[in-house]
């Protein structure tokens, strides 16, 4: 038996799906880097949403340091960093993940008898992960839309 293939194809064929080929490559990166930015802000405003909804007291700067990062294209792929701790919120990661309740080691310059132990523990409230849980079905739907645009607009 022979692992050989014969297969004939019309060379303007061939040369029209080349073309359309490289007008996607040319174009996908500025659909993609749009989109990316757009998902980016649909995610923070959903972090946001749920992180209000999960925390009981809403004082201080919990939602305030939600930022994205820059469109980074690595080894052929496009990402964006979605953010959520900084200099407006340093907090985040306790109420993300949960932490131990420490009583304080000292009260008005005096050291405490029992400062510094562990009293409880509060848990986190995973708030990313139950966002992840929902956003994998709208986002893909939104993917294949843009690729069905960068399709169309390269005559695919």
């Amino acid at each position: 038996m022979s692992d050989e293939i014969d297969f004939e194809f019309d060379t303007a064929t061939f040369d029209e799906l080349r073309e359309s080929l490289e007008k996607v490559a040319k174009r996908y990166p500025d659909y993609a880097e749009k989109e990316l930015k757009k998902e980016g802000r649909e995610f923070s405003k959903a972090v946001r949403k749920e992180a209000l909804s999960a925390t009981d007291k809403h004082t201080g700067n919990l939602t305030k340091g939600f930022r994205l990062g820059p469109v980074k294209h690595i080894n052929g792929v496009i990402l964006e960093e979605f953010m959520a701790e900084g200099r407006k919120n340093p907090h985040w990661h306790l109420v993300e993940n949960g932490h131990e309740i420490i009583t304080p080691f000292k009260k008005n310059g005096k050291k405490l008898k029992n400062g510094g132990k562990c009293v409880g523990f509060v848990p986190g409230k995973r708030i990313v992960s139950a966002v992840l849980k929902n956003w994998g079905g709208k986002h893909e739907e939104r993917l294949r839309r843009v690729l069905q645009r960068v399709k169309d607009d390269a005559g695919l």
